[in-house]
């Protein structure tokens, strides 16, 4: 029989005497985490896409190297509909030969509706980088061209001022960029936060794996991303908001 004063200690614990245990364990919270400077981008890259769901078979590029926000960049047709074309072409010419003039009639009517030509237009003004040439087929979602131009006011870039490892993954508005995060919005002023991060000291981060994550105090755990780090804390990114939010430590 186990001694009085080492009751707990003794056998399986009782799921009291583990939260107990538990609540003997660092608990800390998450602060906000550091601002980041904000950068006015020198110009802007803005890609030129195929947006459809079909194939695009190019039929003119653009030969300028600067265009204006609306100009014709590219025009085109679905592949089945140029080879139509080019036939129609072909039997247009043994009409004319032959002199059947209903045929031709009929043909030239064929060619003269430009009705399923495509345009494709600049999104932008400014420099323009064409990517792919005239008779090639472009797929759904291939970048066409890239137009680099002056910015709108609504682009920024935040730039960390912490050691930097990586950006968060699917930042609606964001892109990463060599410079650092750019995002689309009203301008937040010369310092701004980034939504999700958070400044958490080293001991209150679990690892299991390539897992990383935070235990509250309930026992539930919590998925994060670590993003960079400070000399007293790691800067970390998670879905789920951490305010108010104890949390367990390692021990």
């Amino acid at each position: 029989m186990c001694p009085v004063f080492l009751f707990i200690g003794c056998g399986n614990q009782t799921p009291a005497a583990r939260w107990e245990a538990a609540d003997r364990r660092q608990t800390g919270f998450a602060f906000p985490g550091p601002l980041y400077d904000v950068i006015t981008p020198d110009s802007l890259d803005t890609p030129v896409i195929w947006s459809q769901n079909y194939p695009l078979l190019i039929s003119t590029a653009a030969i300028t190297e600067e265009v204006d926000k609306g100009d014709t960049v590219f025009s085109g047709a679905e592949p089945f509909l140029h080879l139509e074309r080019e036939r129609a072409e072909m039997e247009l010419s043994m009409a004319e030969a032959i002199g059947d003039r209903a045929a031709q009639d009929s043909l030239e009517a064929f060619l003269s509706d430009s009705s399923f030509i495509v345009f494709i237009t600049a999104p932008a003004s400014g420099h323009i980088r064409i990517l792919v040439e005239q008779g090639k087929t472009v797929q759904p979602g291939d970048n066409m061209a890239v137009i680099t131009g002056a910015p709108p006011d609504s682009v920024y870039i935040l730039s960390p001022v912490y050691t930097h490892i990586r950006w968060p993954e699917n930042l609606n508005g964001c892109t990463v960029t060599d410079r650092g995060l750019q995002c689309r919005g009203a301008w937040p002023g010369e310092e701004a936060s980034l939504p999700g991060t958070w400044s958490l000291r080293q001991q209150f981060i679990h690892e299991d794996g390539l897992r990383t994550y935070v235990v509250s105090s309930m026992g539930d755990t919590l998925p994060i991303t670590i993003i960079g780090s400070t000399d007293t804390s790691r800067i970390i990114y998670s879905v789920l908001p951490l305010d108010s939010i104890s949390l367990l430590g390692w021990n």
